[in-house]
């Protein structure tokens, strides 16, 4: 019996490498023989570097940046001679900031720029960047000052508020280096669907504020005579900001899956177990458990998803999943159900491999 986990972090709860670990707790107990492939991964967000890292039998090196609030924090990436990967999310990310201090007309992508330079320095010429779990909505602008951009405002001086910028001198060429995004967001940058309006009320933006940063946004897009295309609203404009920079995107979940050697890993398997916090209808937009999915379908591999919740629209992830499974076992709180998810994850692994090994 071959049994592959691939699964994302249960957010606020457990690591995708925890959740794996008492998955696969739960099969030995129940079938001791069975082999199981465990793959902790993520989709681009928080724990891409952490995943990369455990794929390549390597540890992080820290490289010291501005955080999303001017403070100083180190920030881990993959360097593999002249590839690396990093987490926008570690330079400017949702997590660094308590909820009272959420502001995106203060927070910043600075320290992604820095990142970026620094790895330049090192020889890098292949980066791939994770996008999302970011606290920003300045469309890149912090990230574009680090690497010698500049930006003024009506008076003619020097700023880097995204809602101050007037005019902007041409950016400086890019050292030679190729970028891809690992991100599955589609947004655009400016309009309802836009930075500002999805993604700011997360950020700390009030009712108020959105329309102001969509104006910004919108006028700093102007200023590059570029067109909003899907997936330059992500990580609150920063999408855009890459891609003005010659990046090119992937879907995040994809490139993960493949980086893990999914496809390899499914030959001869008899289940993929998969999933995530939460699933619900958008699980289906390209989230990593629906990706891992299609890789089993092609395979001829079965598919069960094991997430800590199911929510509205869970119907259509059966198209590609024989089973969909929730662990609360009843009625609960959600701090009962943070608290059991452990044993529950070993109850369902045990119950997945007595039911395979039927």
């Amino acid at each position: 019996m071959k049994i592959l986990l691939a699964f994302d972090s249960f957010k606020h709860c457990m690591r995708a490498c925890d959740v794996c670990s008492c998955v696969r707790e739960g099969i030995l107990q129940a079938v001791p023989e069975a082999q199981v492939l465990s793959f902790p991964l993520a989709d681009g967000g928080e724990g891409t570097v952490d995943a990369v890292c455990r794929i390549a039998g390597k540890g992080p090196e820290m490289i010291v940046v501005t955080g999303p609030l001017g403070e100083r924090r180190e920030a881990p990436v993959l360097i593999q001679g002249d590839f690396a990967v990093l987490e926008a999310a570690s330079a400017c990310g949702i997590e660094w900031v308590p909820p009272e201090k959420r502001n995106p007309f203060r927070t910043t992508t600075y320290g992604v720029g820095e990142l970026l330079a620094a790895l330049a320095a090192r020889g890098v010429r292949k980066c791939v960047v994770g996008l999302g779990g970011s606290a920003t909505v300045d469309g890149g602008i912090g990230m574009l000052r680090a690497l010698g951009g500049h930006f003024y405002d009506a008076s003619g001086r020097e700023t880097g508020s995204l809602v101050d910028v007037v005019t902007m001198d041409a950016l400086p060429p890019m050292p030679e280096m190729d970028i891809l995004l690992a991100s599955d967001v589609e947004n655009p940058l400016c309009g309802p669907h836009g930075a500002a309006a999805v993604f700011g009320p997360q950020k700390g933006a009030g009712e108020e504020d959105i329309p102001v940063l969509d104006k910004a946004l919108c006028h700093f897009q102007t200023l590059f005579h570029a067109h909003d295309l899907p997936g330059d609203g992500a990580a609150g404009g920063l999408g855009f900001a890459f891609r003005m920079l010659g990046a090119a995107r992937t879907s995040g979940a994809r490139w993960m899956l493949e980086y893990a050697g999914i496809k390899e890993a499914l030959q001869g398997a008899d289940l993929l177990i998969t999933g995530e916090g939460r699933s619900d209808g958008q699980t289906a937009d390209g989230k990593l458990p629906w990706i891992a999915a299609g890789y089993a379908a092609c395979a001829g591999v079965p598919a069960v998803l094991l997430s800590g919740a199911l929510g509205e629209g869970c119907e259509a992830l059966e198209e590609r999943f024989t089973a969909l499974c929730s662990l609360a076992p009843g009625p609960m709180t959600l701090e009962a159900c943070l608290q059991a998810a452990p044993e529950q994850l070993r109850r369902q692994g045990r119950n997945l491999a007595r039911l395979l090994a039927l």
